[in-house]
């Protein structure tokens, strides 16, 4: 029935009355999921982000400033650690070339200019600590020569040798090596010694430094050349 004016009467219908009820209900409902829902993405995202950062972020590079700069890299390797008669015997008396020892230089020495890591003429850490390592190795095997010989490559050798004694000392120090070895053999009585353990990859750090060599002389410890200054 209408009344005057067209208007209608508000239906007296209890079940349109529930549902006029239910109407904001639902809407609450619906905020309340919505809610639960964003709440429940955000943990999961809080937790990927701390798995990742206790997992992962730890893996990368550190940056601490004022320091020099060092070349990020990528890869670790798996390294079998033993016993190389090449690397233990004695150099041969004044030799100028030992290929064994020379391979682990890259081409340039590890020398290197690089547009944002080294604008000025810089050497790789551990091309500098392979240099130091071969250095207290033939002043050893020269301890009773007081001559000057190639590898002392015109220093002094007392103050050279001393250099890298204490270098080694800081470079052993820095890199912190944290591989757990076994200590259960006497290593110089045990022909079959040796274990794996995690490197970062040499070889990614050679290709590096070749391709921002300052120099192209071929690898070895002992250049016609001494370097001293940058020319």
């Amino acid at each position: 029935m209408s009344d005057r004016g067209g208007y209608s009467r508000l239906s007296s219908d209890p079940e349109g009355s529930e549902q006029g009820k239910l109407a904001p209900l639902e809407f609450i409902r619906r905020i309340a999921n919505g809610l639960l829902s964003g709440s429940v993405g955000l943990l999961v995202g809080l937790a990927i982000g701390i798995l990742y950062g206790h997992f992962v972020w730890p893996r990368s590079e550190p940056t601490v400033p004022n320091t020099v700069a060092r070349v990020p890299l990528t890869r670790w390797v798996s390294q079998h650690v033993h016993r190389d008669s090449r690397f233990e015997a004695p150099p041969e008396p004044d030799i100028v070339q030992e290929p064994p020892w020379d391979s682990l230089l890259p081409k340039g020495l590890g020398y290197v200019r690089h547009p944002e890591l080294a604008p000025q003429i810089s050497v790789l850490g551990v091309f500098h600590s392979l240099h130091c390592l071969y250095m207290i190795r033939r002043g050893y095997y020269a301890a009773n020569q007081t001559s000057h010989m190639a590898f002392d490559l015109g220093l002094d050798r007392e103050s050279h040798v001393g250099h890298c004694f204490d270098y080694l000392r800081q470079s052993l120090v820095c890199s912190a090596d944290s591989n757990l070895q076994p200590a259960n053999r006497r290593v110089f009585e045990d022909a079959d010694w040796g274990f794996d353990r995690q490197c970062r990859d040499i070889e990614e750090l050679r290709t590096w430094a070749e391709e921002w060599r300052v120099w192209d002389m071929n690898g070895t410890f002992i250049p016609s050349t001494f370097i001293q200054e940058d020319k």
